[in-house]
């Protein structure tokens, strides 16, 4: 080789290449971990709550999911839709393989989430009921409501259990058409909870013709078992609400009994065990045996 060609020839150099060049700083690299973390936990919870929707049968996720995901299905989309953007950053940020399982997996999810709220909203359009998708979003919790009147309907065990009424617009005493009426039993899996979380609810059944007793009932503890004491104070309510009926303008011969989750459970129980007569107040009269059950779908709570 000539002297020319060997002084022409490029110096080698020293410095880093385009690889190293192109590797992010300590800074970048943390902010991508901690997105792709919180990514990953968007993912586990909307996934976990929308298989639990679909597969009640797995433990835990498969109480949580029917509750969660059956009320708020849209906000479940919402979040898995966050996770999905999330998931894609991390994907353009250099994790390529975690980024793609998340926004895979957060897809399906919010996908899953959209169908049952699809299937909510066509059976409530079906049903004639006046839909505001807005509201979905602003009314996180149970429609606010006050009720006619908080009657204590017994004593027990030093306690004082109420009953929230919720008229029917026109409902009075001497009423010439009497509403029928349910009683109601709150949900929180028998420890906890009160009546008034059946607020929107008893206004809403008011509203269209139904009076509602919402009730309070003896809850469990760790000390105190109540899964004797509980019925029979539905019993007791039941028995208040037929001794009341005129008062209220309600039909005596028209109760019903129901709840929410565990009180639905309660109420059923309660109501079954009245008709086949192995259930008998022990503080006086027996209820009328002409109980119908009707029992929210939510799994106890």
């Amino acid at each position: 080789m000539s002297a020319s060609a060997r002084s022409a020839s490029p110096e080698p150099t020293t410095g880093p290449g385009p690889r190293a060049m192109a590797r992010p700083g300590p800074l970048r690299r943390t902010l991508r971990a901690a997105l792709a973390v919180f990514a990953s936990f968007l993912t586990f919870l909307v996934v976990a709550i929308v298989l639990g929707a679909y597969v009640p049968a797995i433990p835990k996720i498969g109480v949580i999911g029917p509750v969660l995901g059956g009320q708020y299905p849209f906000h479940m989309a919402l979040l898995g839709l966050v996770g999905v953007a999330l998931g894609a950053l991390a994907w353009r940020g250099g994790l390529v393989r975690w980024g793609r399982v998340l926004t895979a997996l957060t897809a399906l999810a919010t996908a899953g989430a959209l169908a049952i709220g699809a299937v909510q909203f066509t059976a409530a359009k079906n049903a004639g009921a006046d839909i505001a998708l807005g509201d979905v979003f602003t009314e996180l919790g149970y429609p606010d409501a006050t009720p006619d009147a908080t009657p204590t309907y017994a004593v027990r065990d030093g306690e004082r259990l109420k009953a929230d009424v919720y008229l029917p617009e026109g409902a009075r005493a001497g009423a010439r058409h009497k509403a029928p009426a349910i009683v109601l039993a709150h949900a929180g899996g028998f420890h906890t909870f009160d009546k008034s979380d059946l607020r929107g609810t008893g206004r809403w059944l008011a509203d269209r013709g139904v009076a509602v007793l919402a009730v309070d009932y003896r809850l469990a503890a760790p000390d105190r078992p109540t899964w004797n004491k509980a019925p029979q104070d539905l019993v007791t309510a039941l028995r208040w609400a037929e001794d009341h009926a005129d008062e209220y303008g309600i039909d005596a011969d028209r109760i019903s009994m129901g709840g929410m989750s565990a009180g639905g459970t309660l109420a059923m129980d309660t109501a079954y065990r009245l008709q086949n007569a192995t259930l008998k107040a022990t503080d006086g009269r027996t209820p009328k045996h002409r109980t119908r059950s009707s029992a929210s779908t939510r799994a106890p709570t």
